[in-house]
């Protein structure tokens, strides 16, 4: 960051400086390195930096309460997958025509030196990068043909994008990201997790198209689908746990059924059966009892919990006790 220049609409210069100011803690992440640039008294820019080795993750915070043009320049090639998860802005890269970008889009985009101008609106901004080195650029696009005319402007060192446009990011590729920023801010940087998942990212936004879908997802619907189906699991017991958590997820019913099976592949109650059907099988596998069972997974008598495994499982009780001997 120290390579990066700040300029408001007038060319003045705006300070970059180091770590995120005391009174933003709740937005720093234990272990990345932070850099702030105030603006005005009003509105503020927060830079997270994660260093992953052949990737580099940075998250940004546009803390911004009126409408303003913010320059950046920086004498150095960038070659970053550009994700916004919350507002909208717009972009002048080098070499490009203006460019609205709003949340749940993505482009890949390669700059021989960064020159570029944004608009932001006035609302808070939030954006997920991915920075990657050109060894690993040229290995994806060895494996995904789609990459092949921006490694051809790379080797060429013009400027270009994977897209012409911002596109749509998936459900699925979102979900990696609510999964990373999850991680970041209850663990900090140190979980090699985060990698895997950054690289899934990568991979997913490459590959074939999407499943389709009737509905249009945002970071907080996904961020949504996503606690709502750790509650499940946490609260199986419960015999409501369904009709609770779509009722605390304020999606209709139909979205959020729709959300779980691009997300997880199957409807939240096939999703709620499955793990119930894995913990029954660990607890026979404790030696619980058929009762102390049904206590831990919600169902009311031995007899439904049974009939629910055959259903399942296309064997009974019995006979997955005697395997497990």
């Amino acid at each position: 960051m120290e390579t990066f220049f700040l300029f408001d609409e007038y060319f003045k210069a705006i300070p970059l400086l180091k770590g995120i100011p005391e009174a933003y803690n709740k937005y720093v992440i234990k272990g990345a390195i932070g850099y702030h640039a105030k603006i005005d008294e009003r509105s503020i820019m927060l830079f997270q930096s994660i260093d992953l080795g052949e990737i580099e993750i940075c998250i940004s915070h546009y803390l911004v309460n009126h409408p303003m043009k913010i320059f950046c320049t920086a004498d150095c090639e960038s070659l970053e997958l550009h994700n916004m998860i919350q507002g909208e802005a717009q972009y002048r890269l080098k070499g490009f025509e203006w460019r609205r970008i709003k949340a749940g889009q993505h482009n890949l985009i390669y700059l021989t030196n960064v020159k570029n101008e944004t608009y932001f609106k006035g609302n808070t901004t939030i954006t997920f990068d991915i920075h990657l080195s050109k060894e690993l650029l040229q290995q994806l696009a060895n494996q995904y043909p789609k990459l092949h005319p921006i490694w051809n402007k790379i080797k060429k060192e013009e400027n270009g994008s994977l897209y012409i446009e911002f596109a749509d990011n998936s459900a699925k590729s979102m979900h990696f990201i609510v999964r990373i920023m999850e991680l970041l801010y209850q663990e900090g940087v140190g979980n090699p997790q985060i990698k895997l998942w950054a690289m899934d990212l990568l991979k997913v936004l490459l590959e074939a198209d999407a499943l389709p879908s009737k509905y249009r997802y945002s970071y907080e619907d996904i961020k949504t689908i996503d606690h709502a189906a750790t509650m499940l699991i946490a609260h199986q017991d419960e015999k409501n746990v369904l009709a609770n958590q779509l009722r605390k997820s304020h999606l209709n019913a139909d979205k959020f059924r729709e959300g779980f099976r691009l997300l997880f592949g199957q409807n939240p109650k096939q999703f709620l059966l499955s793990k119930k059907m894995e913990q029954v099988k660990i607890l026979l596998g404790k030696g619980y009892t058929l009762d102390e069972i049904c206590e831990r997974t919600g169902y009311s008598t031995v007899s439904h919990l049974e009939e629910a495994f055959v259903r399942y499982n296309g064997h009974s009780i019995g006979s997955q006790r005697k395997t497990k001997k």
